[in-house]
């Protein structure tokens, strides 16, 4: 299980690998914000496209890895 989190000022954004599925939570700091579920064929498949959305996230102005 892998699990990353990303704050801006007023944002922030987690995502949670387990095995073929991942689920990312985001919205304004202080809220619950929302929960997207994604699942795959395979681990391999769901950890490349979950390290694809975390380099976007590392590339993006304001986001820092907590």
């Amino acid at each position: 299980m892998i699990k990353r989190s990303f704050e801006q000022v007023t944002k922030y954004w987690n995502i949670l690998v387990d095995g073929d599925e991942y689920a990312v939570n985001y919205g304004k700091i202080g809220t619950i914000g929302k929960v997207q579920v994604k699942s795959f064929e395979s681990d391999l498949a769901c950890m490349k496209e979950a390290e694809n959305l975390i380099r976007q996230k590392l590339r993006s102005r304001g986001s820092v890895y907590i």
